[in-house]
């Protein structure tokens, strides 16, 4: 669990810069190993963000976005669509500096909790290469249902986790 107590709270406009700075910290190092000059990643990191926005906007209009703050800063956020049938986890990033401290535990369980209250599945999409976060939802019951080669759809029956004891309130 994080050493410092976590507040989460819905994400407002206001955030945008820190939002800008959570994708950048995420992605930069990817980018970096592209060998671009740093004003052409910097330019390439702002189109992305942009861009991604845009597909999230459009694919999850009802999306909610929470970010999760220690000592005050944010340092996580998460976006989660809340469909009828199940919770789609569309995005959750730590800061890196954050990162292995529990804090991304801790929200995945509070979405894991509000959807075994509603009495459905969570779901969401890593890339293949990402082995951190599948040992993450793997040891929160997270899964494997489609495998593309490129990105693993996952799923986490939110009975299972109920069962286990792991829910968080948030």
């Amino acid at each position: 669990m994080p050493d410092s107590p976590l507040l989460v709270r819905p994400s407002t406009p206001a955030d945008a810069p820190f939002l800008a700075v959570l994708h950048d910290a995420v992605r930069g190092e990817e980018v970096a190993t592209f060998g671009w000059p740093p004003d052409v990643a910097e330019a390439f990191l702002a189109q992305q963000r942009v861009l991604r926005d845009a597909q999230y906007a459009a694919a999850y209009p009802h999306a909610q976005q929470v970010l999760a703050e220690v000592d005050g800063a944010p340092v996580a956020r998460l976006l989660v669509d809340a469909r009828t049938t199940h919770r789609h986890i569309v995005d959750l990033a730590v800061l890196p500096a954050h990162q292995g401290r529990g804090i991304g535990t801790v929200l995945l369980h509070g979405v894991l909790e509000q959807a075994a209250a509603e009495g459905v599945p969570v779901r969401l999409t890593v890339r293949a290469d990402n082995a951190g976060a599948r040992r993450l939802y793997a040891r929160l019951g997270f899964a494997v249902v489609r495998d593309d080669g490129l990105d693993l759809a996952l799923e986490a029956s939110t009975d299972q986790e109920v069962a286990r004891g792991r829910t968080v309130h948030w």
